[in-house]
């Protein structure tokens, strides 16, 4: 992938409805700034691993927990 901002990553792919993610496919959400800001990899069973920010640990999250529902944009496959 040529880009590295949420935003333009958001063009690549094919998307996929968020109930027939796959594991490596890339699950993209709203922030407060109005755009896709935020990238996470799925990696099954409704999980996603991702990082909150720059020097932040990588974490595993619940995909259904409230605020990636809300925020949630598109999901894309990368890879078939």
């Amino acid at each position: 992938m040529p880009t590295r901002t949420p935003a333009k990553q958001a063009n690549y792919g094919r998307t996929v409805l968020i109930n027939q993610l796959r594991p490596g496919d890339l699950v993209f959400f709203w922030t407060g700034s109005g755009k896709i800001g935020h990238v996470a990899m799925a990696v099954g069973n409704n999980q996603i691993i991702h990082s909150v920010g720059p020097g932040k640990d990588v974490q595993i999250t619940n995909l259904k927990s409230s605020w990636y529902q809300k925020h949630y944009v598109t999901s894309k496959r990368l890879f078939e």
